[in-house]
């Protein structure tokens, strides 16, 4: 009989596993202490492989680190003889369903699934998020009907890893939510404000949620999970706040089945650090700060993995039927489409090669995901916009985000056009960036993205959990962890809109890292012989590597917008009831959306136009005006001021990198004091408003 994840295994001697160990701490140890930061400029057109890739970092640097951690991994996952990192156990069929019950259940997933024919007759908003919320129904009362199975050692694990999961889970929501309420941050991810804007359209013109779509082939039942149509319907005004909590309980409960499966398939010791590895990637702190809902689809992703391993191992009639209501929501998303295919291929196989399996199981879940998915199904018009949205449009990188970051104007320097729609990556750029995303990644400011998307400890136990899984590939387990793990990435390393891979399309990718986060800290601990407690001195070490590197290295590598700046410099500043935001005519920048959403008090807009200053439209003398780089290099804002206000104070605003700038004005003299370190920001004179534009 093999081992169980818990208990100790055969290791062979120590020496190896401590050299790969100190190979994967030097890989770690190196992102705290990265090259400067860089500007993103154009690259030329007999740019280098790495040079495309990685732009602004020494190429000598990132394949040292992928070197070592890849050499390390190797090192540890040999030294350590484990039988299967992630297991995969097939155990007796479960009980057999109440007959009533089930086909009860049958009978509402059908009633439903004939509903879904006709949903855009309802128009009235209630109807639709009740039309949503009964989705998980039918798998629910079937779950109900179906006698509780013996515990089972996956089952048993589980429950002693739940104190330790649930502390991690509080110390994230504690730590993550509460501090980090209006940061200014979330002001600079300036393209994922597209959803809140989308999302204030469709409450203000109160479309079928169903059927609309506020981006190519995304349908608005997001919205609903987001908690929008729902805080209408109770009488809550639109809040920023409110959006990001909702977030914040889709993260929580996408680590709490992280945890789950990373305790079924490694042992208790495994769940609370593959939970802290996923809630202390860079890529989910962006997550909760940013109004897009990506912890919505993260938690469709670790569903997905979580139902169909108890496919896979009890052939579960509510699994399967849970499984159904699932891969329908999450097939619809583009996002997730490649994931609820394939995973749904391997459980149709799974439920055709296990016998018996009641039938009611089959058609709740069948009828379950037609039901999802019918209101949604894209005609052949939106087929060919996304296939121009995600495919066909190439931007460059370097020229969309000092653009959109409100750093340089898109209309004042003629190439800078060119240069957002002339992206062209290499031919193998997305591939290669792709497969390296889980260790290596480009710094990308609007992505608040430094040099990796998971924590240096974090992804160290996710490359040994991987190397041991390649080196038993053959096993059932290890052979869908990795073949889970390549349908993670797979979006980001298939297509991407920019000539860069895309940090977001493959958003299942921090389910999987983190479960093989789990097992890898399983074989990490047999191959150096350390006792389990270790698991708490690696999940401090996860949370407070995670949050060092987000809110601490990564500021210091990559630009900040204009408009975060300005939120920051007016937080807690008596002055901020008298500031006036100068925001630019183009819809992209999303200034009136974040003025109004993000501080704790909304600040003041005027949208500028050329003759706004002639008409004296900005009021009284005692103004602090605000405007971006890119505003100032349009029209000379400071220039302008000065004849009429000649005692004016000027101030030029910096990011951490050095990189980000935006500028202010007070009016009525050098009474202002930004809320930023005296380091940050340094104020001018009339005499001296051509620095302003010294950088053009």
């Amino acid at each position: 009989m093999a081992p169980g994840p818990d208990q100790p295994l055969r290791r062979s001697p120590l020496s190896r596993a401590w050299v790969g160990a100190c190979l994967l701490a030097l890989y770690a140890l190196t992102l705290f202490a990265p090259p400067p930061a860089q500007p993103q400029l154009p690259l030329p057109a007999d740019a280098a492989l790495l040079e495309r890739l990685f732009p602004g970092v020494p190429w000598w640097w990132v394949l040292g680190r992928v070197a070592c951690l890849l050499a390390g991994a190797a090192l540890v996952a040999t030294a350590a003889r484990v039988p299967a990192p992630v297991r995969l156990v097939r155990r007796p069929t479960p009980p057999s369903p109440r007959p009533l019950l089930a086909w009860l259940a049958a009978a509402l997933a059908l009633a439903h699934a004939v509903l879904s024919l006709f949903v855009s007759f309802l128009t009235w908003r209630p109807a639709q998020i009740a039309y949503l919320l009964a989705l998980p129904l039918p798998a629910l009362l079937l779950w109900m009907a179906t006698p509780r199975a013996a515990t089972t050692r996956a089952r048993a694990a589980m429950r002693r890893a739940l104190p330790a999961t649930a502390l991690v889970l509080a110390a994230w929501c504690l730590w993550r939510t509460l501090a980090h309420l209006h940061s200014p941050r979330a002001a600079t991810p300036i393209d994922l404000w597209l959803n809140f804007q989308w999302l204030l359209a469709a409450l203000g013109d109160g479309r079928n949620l169903l059927v609309s779509t506020s981006q190519a082939g995304v349908p608005d039942t997001y919205m609903v999970f987001a908690g929008g149509p729902l805080m209408e319907q109770v009488g809550l005004p639109p809040s920023l706040t409110l959006i990001q909590a909702v977030h914040a309980l889709w993260i929580l409960a996408s680590a709490a089945l992280v945890a789950s499966l990373g305790a079924a398939s490694s042992g208790a010791a495994a769940a609370p650090v593959a939970a802290a590895v996923f809630l202390f990637s860079p890529l989910m702190l962006l997550s909760h700060l940013a109004p897009a809902p990506f912890g919505m689809l993260t938690f469709l992703s670790a569903a997905l993995l979580v139902l169909l391993r108890r496919i896979l191992a009890y052939g579960s009639p509510a699994a399967v039927a849970g499984f159904g209501m699932v891969a329908g929501v999450a097939v619809i998303y583009p996002h997730l489409t490649h994931l609820a295919a394939a995973t749904s291929l391997v459980g149709m196989v799974s439920v055709l090669r296990r016998r018996p399996l009641p039938m009611a199981a089959i058609v709740t879940g069948t009828a379950s995901f037609f039901a999802a998915v019918i209101p949604a199904l894209p005609s052949l018009e939106t087929l060919q916009a996304m296939n121009a949205e995600y495919l066909v449009r190439n931007w460059q990188w370097a020229g969309a985000e000092a653009v959109l970051l409100g750093q340089r104007s898109a209309h004042r320097v003629p190439d800078i056009a060119a240069l957002i729609a002339g992206g062209r990556a290499g031919p193998f750029d997305i591939a290669i960036g792709g497969l390296l995303m889980p260790f290596a990644v480009p710094r990308t400011a609007m992505r608040l993205c430094g040099d990796a998307l998971f924590d240096p400890l974090g992804t160290t136990l996710a490359a040994v959990g991987l190397a041991a899984c390649a080196l038993r590939w053959r096993r059932r387990g290890p052979m869908l962890a990795l073949l889970a793990f390549a349908l993670a990435f797979l979006p980001a390393a298939a297509s991407s809109s920019t000539d860069r891979i895309s940090l977001t399309r493959a958003i299942a990718t921090p389910v999987m890292l983190a479960v093989l986060a789990g097992a890898g800290f399983q074989v990490l601990r047999t191959a150096l012989a350390a006792p389990r407690a270790l698991a708490a001195a690696v999940v401090v070490l996860v949370a407070g590597g995670g949050a060092l590197l987000f809110d601490e290295v990564t500021p210091r590598l990559v630009a900040a917008s204009a408009i975060e700046l300005h939120v920051e410099s007016l937080q807690e500043n008596a002055d901020a009831s008298r500031a006036l935001l100068l925001a630019q005519e183009a819809d992209w920048y999303h200034e009136v959306e974040i003025a109004a959403y993000l501080p704790a008090k909304p600040l003041r807009v005027l949208v500028y136009d050329p003759e706004t200053l002639a008409r004296e439209q900005i009021g009284s003398r005692g103004e602090l005006l605000m405007w971006s780089p890119a505003l100032e290099e349009e029209v000379r804002i400071g220039r302008n001021l000065c004849p009429s206000f000649p005692q004016a104070a000027l101030y030029v605003l910096e990011d951490r990198a050095g990189l980000g700038r935006a500028f202010a004005a007070d009016l009525s003299g050098p009474a202002w004091t930004p809320s930023l370190p005296p380091s940050r920001w340094k104020r001018l004179t009339c005499a001296q408003a051509h620095e302003l534009h010294s950088r053009y």
